[in-house]
Formats: C-alpha cells, structure tokens, sequence
C-alpha cells in the first residue's frame, strides 16, 4: 500500500518501522483488511523478536496484536497461543506494561468466551480487573474495552443488570479516553443498546 511505502521510506531503523507496522496493522485491522492487518503485524512481531528477542515486552505487544488480527479474522485457534504467550511474558516480574497485560488478559477471555470456556474467561476478566485497580490511571486505556466485553459475557448469562452496570463504566472509560464521539465509544454505545 501507499502508507506502508510512505513508511519504509521516512523510517530510518528496524524499531520505528516495526511501530509503524503495528500502527498500520492497527488501523488496517479496524478498516477490515485483515489480510493486510495480519501481514504488517507478522512483519512487525518479526522485527520486535530481532531487535529485542522473543520473550522481549515490545515482542509480547507484536504478538498480542497479531493475535487480535487471527481472532478478528476468525482464526481463534492460532490466535490463542499467541496471546497466552504475551501474557506469559507481561506477568515476568520485570515486565512494566500492566495496560498491555490487561488488554490480552481481555482479548483471551473474549476468545474463551466465544469458544464455550465461560468460567475461563470470566477468571480471565476478573484477573483484569484485580490488576486494573493495582494501578487505575496506568489501566485507563484498557478499561473501555475490557468493560464493554464483560458487559457482554454478563448480557450472554442474561444477567442484564450487571452488562447494563459494566457497560456504562465502559462508556465512561471510553469516552474519558477517546472521547464521546469516538470509534471505542461507539462501540459501546452499541452493546448498550443491545441490551435494551
């Protein structure tokens, strides 16, 4: 694509290409061009693994994104074991992105869910929510997603009462984040209305 070779000609290093990679893996992912998506992101969890190795925290992000993309494209079965071994490598005791860990934490117990292993996932998102209230301000950015899913285990187990109460935090912390008008408050503006 035009960006990609925009951005292999403005990058000067195997770091700041791998980032846009992940950038561009991100936004191709939320355009729907998985293929596209999964490319860069391989591209990007290649490149991480290189330059930092493979249990490296910037590796563990390739692999969480990548990840996302096989799950997005329906490919939950190779998806899962990349993101288990992100979370492997954030819960190292020297890993810092407490925020990445909860999104994975979050990605795996959505595809937990989607697979039937409901008392995994929900282990998996109580586990989220223990971490983000180590470290509110650092979970910030992960709250509207990992609130919005839950909100969708809670409305699976008809418990509509808890999905109503999980959704509006969710909407509050994705609003706080991207703002009210934003794709991630969309998101969940829709899961509430769902539950109507």
């Amino acid at each position: 694509s035009r960006a990609l070779r925009l951005a292999e000609a403005a990058s000067t290093g195997r770091l700041p290409l791998a980032s846009i990679w992940s950038e561009l893996s991100a936004t191709d992912q939320a355009l729907g061009r998985y293929r596209d998506a999964e490319r860069l992101a391989r591209l990007a969890l290649e490149e991480h693994q290189n330059a930092f190795g493979p249990a490296s925290v910037r590796a563990a992000i390739s692999l969480n994104n990548l990840g996302t993309v096989l799950w997005a494209e329906g490919r939950a079965a190779e998806a899962e074991p990349l993101i288990r071994q992100a979370i492997q490598i954030w819960q190292s005791p020297e890993a810092p992105k407490r925020v990445e860990l909860i999104k994975a934490l979050s990605n795996l117990a959505s595809i937990c869910r989607f697979d039937g292993r409901r008392s995994e996932a929900k282990a998996l998102y109580d586990q989220a929510l223990a971490l983000s209230k180590q470290d509110p301000a650092a979970a910030a950015p992960a709250m509207g997603s990992l609130l919005n899913n839950l909100a969708l285990y809670y409305s699976e187990e008809h418990n509509y009462a808890a999905a109503e109460t999980a959704a509006r935090q969710a909407l509050e912390a994705a609003s706080k984040i991207s703002g009210p008008d934003s794709a991630p408050a969309a998101v969940v503006m829709t899961t509430l209305a769902n539950l109507d």
